[in-house]
């Protein structure tokens, strides 16, 4: 039983390339024909209005008038398929006559479309431009992205900011910083800053036990000593 369904799936893989082979080879044979009727057949037009149909008709035969295909071969033939689309990748050979005459190898990519079971061709062109569309896309692609983020941007609303400070000193600053500096824990913190003991939280100045004057080693005296004392140790 395995082996009868493993001979149906080969089976079926070879009739889909088959199908998708011979219509790659019916758009070419009916375009070196000139067979209208054929050549639109293999068209997917499902897409197109009338008008748009006519077009494609008036421009087939207007190159047809133009230029005759004196013959033509496909080779290296594959593709990928997704759901009902498949793309296809080939080397076209083919000798032109007419207007101009010409040959030339290309590898060319073709869109198929399944409809009601048949495929059908979207479009063609050389694999080069193919490249370079796919590129203008992704690049459009990114700009696009690049507005919509910018638009989302400007549609979310901006939140004002309050000052929390106004750069103006404060009524009572001389009082805080001198709050600030009484304000200890220990003697030495007191002695650092020239302001005698720590008593109760707060640095009492000493007193001159002779004049009962207020010491004057204060701060300034300490930075005086610190720099002196730097000078010295540079001069070594």
């Amino acid at each position: 039983m395995m082996k009868i369904t493993f001979f149906l799936v080969l089976i079926s893989m070879a009739a889909f390339a088959a199908s998708i082979e011979n219509t790659v080879n019916a758009y070419y044979e009916s375009s070196k024909a000139e067979d209208i009727e054929s050549y639109m057949s293999h068209i997917d037009t499902s897409k197109m209005g009338d008008e748009e149909i006519n077009h494609v008709r008036e421009l087939t035969l207007g190159i047809w008038d133009a230029y005759n295909t004196d013959h033509y071969t496909v080779s290296n033939l594959r593709y990928f398929t997704e759901s009902n689309y498949s793309m296809a990748q080939y080397t076209l050979n083919a000798s032109v006559s007419g207007a101009e005459n010409f040959e030339f190898e290309l590898e060319y990519v073709m869109l198929l479309h399944k409809i009601d079971g048949s495929w059908r061709v979207v479009s063609s062109m050389p694999y080069e431009e193919y490249a370079n569309v796919t590129e203008e896309s992704r690049a459009l692609e990114a700009i696009d992205y690049v507005l919509e983020e910018e638009h989302y941007l400007h549609t979310i609303p901006l939140e004002k900011a309050e000052p929390t400070f106004d750069g103006k000193p404060g009524k009572n600053l001389s009082s805080e910083i001198e709050s600030a500096v009484e304000s200890c824990a220990s003697d030495e913190y007191c002695a650092s800053v020239g302001m005698g003991r720590c008593t109760n939280g707060k640095c009492n100045s000493i007193q001159s036990s002779e004049t009962g004057e207020e010491d004057v080693c204060g701060p300034g005296f300490v930075i005086l000593l610190f720099v002196a004392i730097i000078a010295f140790l540079k001069n070594q």
